[in-house]
């Protein structure tokens, strides 16, 4: 659960300049892409024998992706393909800008 204004959240969409800048920052920081230093090793250089390049990384359809964040921002038309990814950044994006935030955990035995 995450402690924000309903105001800053429909902010979120249609952003000024100035949200929009520090909403990508919180953007960048969560998902920014894994360093490429330590990846590859013998097998990156068999990489004909292969289907893919052994170090080619393989990018979840929920993974949000730079157009993901444009496209929220600008609170425009999410494809249907595209809705688990822009949840996920959703949820990160009003983690980084809450107040606060708790976790709970919640299962049929506590209902």
């Amino acid at each position: 659960m995450y402690a924000i204004g309903i105001e800053e959240v429909r902010g979120m969409f249609g952003a000024s300049p100035q949200v929009a800048d520090h909403l990508r920052e919180v953007a960048q920081r969560a998902f920014a892409p894994p360093s490429v230093e330590g990846r590859g090793g013998l097998l990156s250089k068999l990489g004909p024998i292969f289907k893919r390049v052994p170090a080619t990384p393989v990018i979840s359809p929920t993974q949000p992706e730079p157009h993901d964040v444009e496209v929220l921002l600008a609170g425009a038309y999410v494809p249907p393909d595209r809705t688990g990814a822009t949840w996920r950044l959703l949820e990160t994006l009003v983690q980084g800008i809450a107040w606060g935030s708790t976790r709970m955990g919640i299962d049929c035995a506590a209902a």
